[in-house]
């Protein structure tokens, strides 16, 4: 209570104290070229999809009302989240922001400022489930899944034969939903895992080569 005492919102600058969770979060896909099965004596020239693109997004939600406050960034550091804080401050300028954040370092850095209406506080280390936009980047995540796959099967499908077509598309379907998993939580070694078995069917081995490269990015990337 002393603490609040001291805070702009206790001298009646503001309307309310809202509670509101941040974090960010990375979408992009890159390429990752891997080895395949060949001849021996045999060094295969295959065509491959060269792709890097990434960006990040800053996110802020009101679990109580569903407020939000977004922004598409081009990184993870102190200067974007000095920009988003400014973004979320005017998103909300009558209300006293009790931010919740995880402990980034960029969270902490002695440059970030934090506007007057807003007031920072952390989640224990490596707990993310205690962050409730986790389950809003999952649910985008997952759609932008769905929506990926649909348009790959649709594309297996026309390069299938049609002795191959039912049971191969049958069992890439099977799978789907372990895939998804692994994909929304950037469980790598899981996809691969799940995929294991399937590369002697060049139809499907070039299927799942094109979803993972939607979906997994290289470890410099990630925050």
């Amino acid at each position: 209570m002393n603490e609040l005492n001291n805070t702009n919102f206790f001298h009646g600058y503001y309307e309310k104290i809202r509670l509101m969770f941040m974090d960010e979060s990375l979408f992009g896909r890159i390429t990752n070229i891997r080895s395949c099965w060949c001849p021996l004596g045999v060094r295969p020239v295959v065509s491959s999809l060269k792709v890097r693109e990434y960006v990040y997004a800053y996110g802020a939600v009101d679990p109580i009302n569903g407020d939000s406050s977004f922004i598409v960034a081009g990184g993870c550091n102190t200067a974007w989240t000095n920009l988003f804080l400014d973004t979320l401050s005017k998103r909300f300028p009558n209300d006293y922001i009790v931010l919740c954040g995880d402990n980034a370092s960029w969270h902490k850095s002695s440059d970030i400022i934090i506007p007057d209406n807003i007031e920072f506080f952390f989640i224990p280390p490596a707990t993310p489930e205690m962050n409730p936009i986790e389950q809003i980047w999952e649910e985008l995540k997952e759609k932008n899944f769905d929506d990926e796959v649909e348009g790959l099967i649709k594309q297996l499908d026309a390069e299938l034969s049609d002795d191959k077509k039912n049971t191969l598309l049958t069992k890439v379907r099977e799978v789907l939903p372990k895939l998804r998993k692994a994909a929304v939580s950037e469980n790598e070694n899981e996809y691969v895992k799940i995929t294991k078995g399937f590369e002697v069917e060049p139809e499907i081995s070039v299927f799942f080569a094109k979803l993972k490269a939607k979906f997994f990015f290289s470890k410099e990337t990630k925050k």
